[in-house]
């Protein structure tokens, strides 16, 4: 299971470059996922599914997909995710906003825009097939995805 994380370059552009500055700077990065819905989290079903996979060491991304006219995507190493944050991590949170999830990403890599709807399926529908534009747009975030031809 991985996640995609949505960002709106509506809340503003340089988001995605403060995190690639502060990635470059510590190896690491805590990208927020925030809403105005309040008492909103990570499921303990994907929450235990996460941490299985990251404590048997199995590859785990969270795909970054700009919202929006200029559509972006990018792939990033999950190290590790919280639903709150130590004082002595905010040196590497560039945006928090009423933040539910913290994902702590590293090694970042472009893909293609339209990369998500050739090879990720939702997690929870295995046999749906690809994201399409619509499901993209009109799920929340974080989205559960998986690589098709490699769920597990």
């Amino acid at each position: 299971m991985h996640q995609l994380l949505k960002w709106n370059p509506d809340e503003g552009e340089e988001i995605l470059e403060a995190h690639l500055n502060v990635a470059n700077r510590y190896g690491t990065v805590w990208w927020a996922c925030w809403t105005t819905c309040k008492n909103r989290q990570i499921g303990a079903k994907h929450s235990q599914q996460l941490n299985r996979q990251l404590r048997l060491g199995i590859p785990t991304y969270a795909f970054l997909y700009r919202t929006g006219e200029f559509e972006e995507v990018w792939r990033a190493t999950l190290v590790s995710f919280r639903g709150h944050l130590s004082a002595t991590d905010h040196d590497r949170l560039p945006y928090d906003r009423q933040s539910f999830a913290f994902f702590e990403l590293s090694d970042f890599d472009p893909l293609s825009a339209s990369w998500p709807m050739s090879r990720l399926g939702l997690w929870n529908n295995a046999t749906s097939g690809p994201l399409t534009w619509e499901g993209l747009h009109n799920q929340s975030s974080p989205m559960y995805v998986y690589e098709l031809g490699k769920h597990a």
